[in-house]
């Protein structure tokens, strides 16, 4: 009998299981759309956790997971640790980009492209922040086709000053010339990546070997630091430490 049958759990209620899905209830939600994204982001740091749902109207959870990678009872220990450790803090959220009183005048449906999104975490945190401004009524970014639909009282100059001062490009899609230059920089992006892997995987092989080979050698563990900062630094990780400072600032 496993953990799932045998155990209670304090921060949510199993409604449904297979072998691969889980869906449950969790309260600490509290029907709060913003709650349950930023839960969606700290489960979709593990790699074994494939897709999460959240319906945040009824505070319902349905998690997609390799259980091969990830047990389901150990999948069942972390939600109950995160959930836990969620339902601390305040619901009251703020935002350096709050307005304090509620625009007028015709409801505005703005479409435009996002560059620099390196995972699907980086789509739900940008929701969060535009939906934080009591101006915006939908939003709804697309990691995959890198497209943003925000529908409110903002102006499109003001959308696109909030995704970059958080790091992040926005293009304008209204023309069918801003189009092909958004497909550009698609492809520009992703052979920028692809140049990042490969370098990435040359580093790493050395590093790795000096590792395996030679674990008491103080001289390779010199070079092995030397080889990982460009890995860290060059191979991707600059644009995350980039976006987190202009989070923070």
């Amino acid at each position: 009998m496993n953990i799932s049958q045998t155990q209670e759990f304090s921060q949510f209620q199993i409604k449904h299981q297979l072998q691969q899905r889980i869906r449950v209830i969790a309260p600490s939600l509290f029907r709060d759309k913003e709650r349950a994204t930023i839960l969606q982001i700290l489960l979709l740091k593990r790699a074994a956790i494939e897709e999460v749902k959240c319906v945040w109207q009824i505070n319902s959870l349905t998690i997609y997971f390799d259980y091969e990678q990830l047990p389901k009872e150990n999948l069942l220990i972390l939600l109950e640790t995160v959930l836990a450790n969620f339902a601390n803090k305040p619901q009251a959220s703020i935002s350096k980009f709050s307005i304090q009183h509620h625009r007028e005048g015709p409801k505005q449906d703005i479409v435009f492209g996002i560059g620099g999104m390196s995972c699907a975490s980086c789509a739900l945190f940008l929701e969060i922040v535009l939906a934080r401004n009591i101006n915006t009524q939908h939003v709804s970014i697309n990691y995959i086709s890198e497209i943003a639909n925000v529908s409110g009282y903002l102006t499109k100059d003001e959308i696109f000053k909030i995704v970059q001062d958080n790091g992040y490009q926005a293009y304008s899609i209204d023309t069918l010339a801003e189009r092909k230059l958004l497909l550009e920089y698609g492809h520009n992006h992703l052979l920028s990546t692809k140049k990042r892997l490969l370098m990435t995987a040359l580093l790493d092989v050395p590093i790795m070997l000096a590792g395996l080979l030679f674990k008491n050698s103080m001289r390779l563990h010199i070079l092995q630091a030397l080889l990982s900062f460009p890995v860290v630094f060059l191979g991707g990780g600059a644009e995350i430490f980039k976006k987190s400072w202009n989070q923070v600032k």
